[in-house]
């Protein structure tokens, strides 16, 4: 394993952040893995900490050169435009017709931008869908057109508890469906399902299952097709990351999957997010009171990866 915190980059921190920050990331025992020592550590280059307006960042998509975030359950129904130089908050947009009961990601194609309105920590949502809105933002207002809904094939029951299947954090666009991850508190597994991008009410189909060892919170694919990035947590104690490729049409755990380790909680906080770059990972983590962390933006450039 290659563990070389203190050489974790820093850019346009404020100086308490940055003390802060520092010293976690000095202390080796931080980036030791407490569950799964076989995966190959990768430094993060911290890009920024974020407006506090995104303090709990849960998504992201990249606009041209810029990046867009969102805040999570129960916040305000807005899209965040950050620099991915700096992290700072370049402009706010108002998605109109829409609530965010519990948006966990964004995913975007040629011609609309997706929000996942499917968070359910608790498993008893019966209003799971994706936002579907058109690039054709204006005068600081986004207007969706159309909101797609779904279901679980498998969920019957719907009693709220915290050890179930069928929450939902991780969504890509891909071809003409969309595609989910979701992140299973029931056996720290993840599954793969479909759902088209046209607007209606549908039940999600189910493709493949991948016992990733952690709860999965972000997906994005690259521009190409080929590859796919998943982030995830594994009981608030370690940060992964998977990189998906060489897979057929949608079968994408028929390829390589390899697992990286990026850190420990304590010291990355909640990973919520990610998203390509050109070949580089950027991906943000919420504010987490307990170890005085703030939302921030990292970076991993492509030379990083076998």
């Amino acid at each position: 394993m290659n563990n070389k915190p203190c050489k974790y980059r820093y850019l346009a921190l404020p100086f308490a952040a940055l003390l802060a920050v520092i010293l976690l990331s000095c202390d080796k025992s931080k980036n030791t893995p407490t569950t799964s020592p076989s995966a190959r550590f990768i430094e993060m280059e911290l890009v920024g900490v974020l407006d506090k307006v995104a303090k709990e960042t849960s998504g992201l998509a990249l606009w041209g050169n810029t990046l867009i975030t969102h805040n999570d359950r129960g916040n305000t129904n807005e899209l965040f435009f950050i620099s991915t130089a700096t992290g700072v908050l370049e402009k706010t947009l108002t998605v109109q017709n829409a609530t965010n009961t519990d948006w966990e990601d964004l995913a975007i194609d040629n011609e609309y931008l997706y929000i996942n309105d499917a968070g359910n920590n608790d498993g008893d949502r019966r209003d799971l869908g994706i936002y579907k809105v058109p690039k054709t933002f204006s005068q600081g207002v986004a207007v969706t057109t159309e909101r797609i809904a779904f279901t679980y094939p498998s969920q019957t029951q719907f009693t709220p508890n915290k050890n179930h299947n069928y929450d939902c954090e991780a969504l890509i666009a891909f071809g003409d469906s969309l595609f989910f991850f979701t992140k299973n508190r029931g056996n720290n597994q993840t599954d793969l399902y479909r759902i088209p991008k046209i607007g209606g009410n549908f039940e999600a189909e189910w493709l493949a299952n991948y016992n990733t060892e952690c709860l999965i919170t972000g997906a994005a694919i690259h521009a190409n097709g080929k590859k796919i990035a998943l982030c995830g947590i594994d009981n608030k104690k370690d940060v992964y990351l998977f990189l998906l490729s060489d897979f057929e049409g949608s079968a994408f755990f028929s390829g390589s999957v390899k697992k990286y380790y990026l850190g420990r909680f304590d010291v990355y906080g909640q990973v919520e997010a990610v998203e390509f770059v050109g070949d580089d990972l950027f991906l943000t983590a919420e504010k987490v009171k307990k170890y005085g962390l703030p939302p921030r933006l990292f970076r991993i450039g492509s030379e990083a990866f076998d």
